[in-house]
């Protein structure tokens, strides 16, 4: 993953974490990351692939990427922020 889209990565990840975004909200799709982060598509894809596989997120065609974390109820091993 290049530097640029393990910012954004990380970015996205804190946000999470933290509980800027609550369970059930849509993340940034495909087509944001690409125009507000910078990213291409090959690097977006990345970053919310490495998302959805820490369970994060879950991604679903014609919803979009929406939070699955729950920062008041993580699970037992919660990735570090």
């Amino acid at each position: 993953m290049r530097p640029e889209a393990a910012d954004v990565l990380a970015r996205l990840r804190r946000s999470i974490l933290r509980g800027d975004w609550p369970r059930g909200t849509r993340a940034p799709s495909l087509a944001d990351l690409v125009s507000l982060h910078g990213l291409n598509r090959s690097q977006a894809t990345l970053v919310l692939g490495a998302l959805a596989e820490e369970g994060l997120i879950v991604r679903a065609r014609g919803i979009g990427p929406t939070v699955m974390y729950d920062p008041e109820h993580p699970p037992q091993e919660a990735p570090e922020p």
